[in-house]
């Protein structure tokens, strides 16, 4: 009885000591794979002035507020909001006959917090689309602190259907697809899978962990595992990013992009023309600090999958690359002001050319030019 005892002890042992061994591996594996894949740095405070957690988007600008920005290098200006939420003037609901109204939804980069009104994207394009018509163009800018194919369109439905745009511009880039696999866990979504709400992310003040975050911190094999804890426990049974920034798979990217299948499917049954202007990678994503997994995208597998989902889907697409060649790298702050100028030109110009609109009607140029097709009426026949 007792060498029996002592030998199923033993075998315990052994088997228990077996398993520590195996854990330590894993960890010190776990360990090196992060060292040589670092993490993001910690963003601990509001993406935008005047953001605030949202129910709707995650994040939002409060309506009708002007803050100063006072910049070292440039003159101070207003940032100001409209009722809606969104940067500049006021949008008129109902939409006045006489207005061709494009709405750009996108992220911070479209908000463009650092650069006065006037010289921002949306600004610069009513300036160049309004050159040389008649009827009026408005431009509206509906970015937001966070991007993606999901925020846009939650958007869409809470809002910028309201506006009644005639057209409507999706800026996108391959930053806004890893944030918005970030942001999957704060998403709601119907029963087709869709997203209908963002709830607001974690407070993004420094606050104290707790025990769970501690472990996660101290552990990666406990991190892995709430990770994988979390992924089935969700809405969203895509591949789980790891913190080791690896490349996104192409069925990720794919699954990413499916909002904006729907988002051209509800614009069309408004009678709202849809655009897509894909632009290199700016900005910073916006996510769970240390806790949010991340991942990484290039630009390349970006344009790759896009461009297979505008062939599917027949949705016009504007590649805005060539506005951004004279910058030497790329600028974690966003869009600069010769950026914002460029961009607007290059999409000015892809507009007329796949867009119909006031600038594509000779009725409504400053110097109206008479179709081929119209006639004066013939003088009648004497009889």
């Amino acid at each position: 009885m007792v060498r029996w005892v002592f030998r199923c002890g033993k075998t315990c042992l052994g088997a228990v000591v077996g398993l520590a061994a195996l854990i330590a591996l894993a960890e010190v594996g776990l360990r090196i794979t992060t060292i040589s894949s670092p993490r993001p740095p910690v963003q601990n405070r509001a993406p935008l002035p005047t953001a605030v957690p949202s129910w709707v988007t995650g994040w939002e600008l409060r309506p009708l507020q002007r803050t100063t920005i006072r910049s070292t290098e440039d003159e101070p200006f207003v940032f100001r909001t409209n009722r809606w939420g969104l940067r500049g003037g006021d949008v008129v609901v109902p939409k006045p006959a006489n207005i061709f109204r494009i709405v750009c939804v996108g992220d911070a980069n479209l908000v463009a917090a650092d650069c006065p009104e006037p010289q921002t994207f949306c600004a610069e394009l009513q300036s160049a689309l309004q050159n040389g018509v008649n009827y009026p163009i408005e431009v509206v800018n509906a970015g937001l602190p966070l991007g993606g194919p999901s925020i846009a369109l939650i958007q869409f439905e809470r809002t910028i259907a309201l506006m009644q745009p005639d057209a409507i511009l999706v800026m996108i880039d391959a930053q806004d697809l890893v944030q918005d696999v970030a942001l999957r866990k704060w998403v709601t979504r119907d029963r087709q899978g869709l997203p209908v709400s963002c709830a607001p992310l974690d407070d993004p003040m420094p606050k104290s962990p707790n025990m769970v975050m501690q472990l996660r911190d101290e552990f990666r094999l406990i991190d892995w595992g709430c990770q994988r804890l979390v992924q089935e426990l969700s809405n969203d049974h895509s591949p789980p990013t790891s913190r080791t920034g690896t490349e996104l798979p192409r069925e990720q990217i794919a699954r990413a992009l499916t909002p904006l299948r729907e988002l051209h499917q509800r614009c069309e049954a408004r009678q709202a023309r849809m655009l897509i202007v894909a632009t290199p990678s700016r900005g910073t994503v916006v996510g769970d600090s240390a806790n949010e997994p991340s991942a990484a995208l290039g630009d390349a597998s970006f344009f790759s999958v896009l461009g297979e989902l505008l062939k599917q889907t027949g949705i016009t697409g504007i590649d805005a690359t060539s506005a951004f060649r004279k910058s030497a790298g790329g600028n974690e702050d966003g869009w600069n002001l010769d950026e914002q100028h460029d961009l607007a030109e290059l999409v000015a110009q892809g507009l007329r050319e796949r867009l119909p609109g006031p600038w594509s009607s000779p009725y409504f140029q400053q110097a109206p030019v008479t179709p081929a097709s119209h006639r004066a009426p013939a003088a009648p026949l004497p009889r």
